[in-house]
């Protein structure tokens, strides 16, 4: 599991940060939001495009995870869930509420999340998600 800070330009073309979790094996990427940022919801696609970019991911077998407030009691996290356009680009996402017992899992607990299990841990249908 790799972390990084990911740099990426928001719609605005403000140049923004979030924080990435990366496994290359898994296709996987959590982004948080960082302190003073932008929020990662507002910029999955870009932050999602530029992962895949970067990191060198299969975009049609990303698994891709937003936390937001982070280590706040608000805390909270979503699996996206993207389209892939013509161009290879992910777009038009869609959210799926992650339970806080598998959030808890994927947490960053001093080595980094435990991707061992998540076939197991998450199962999502449609009334869990959010539009």
């Amino acid at each position: 599991m790799e972390s990084h800070i990911l740099e990426y330009r928001s719609a605005a073309f403000e140049v923004c940060q979030c924080s990435v979790e990366v496994c290359r094996t898994l296709n996987v990427v959590i982004a948080t939001e960082v302190r003073n940022g932008l929020e990662v919801t507002e910029n999955v696609e870009t932050i999602a495009n530029e992962a895949v970019r970067q990191f060198e991911l299969d975009p049609r077998r990303l698994f891709f995870i937003e936390r937001y407030y982070p280590e706040t009691p608000f805390e909270n996290a979503s699996l996206v869930e993207f389209c892939l356009d013509e161009g290879a680009e992910l777009r038009n996402p869609r959210r799926f509420e992650l339970p806080p017992s598998v959030l808890h899992k994927i947490k960053p607990s001093g080595t980094g999340p435990d991707f061992s299990r998540f076939n197991d841990l998450v199962t999502v249908d449609d009334e869990s998600s959010t539009e």
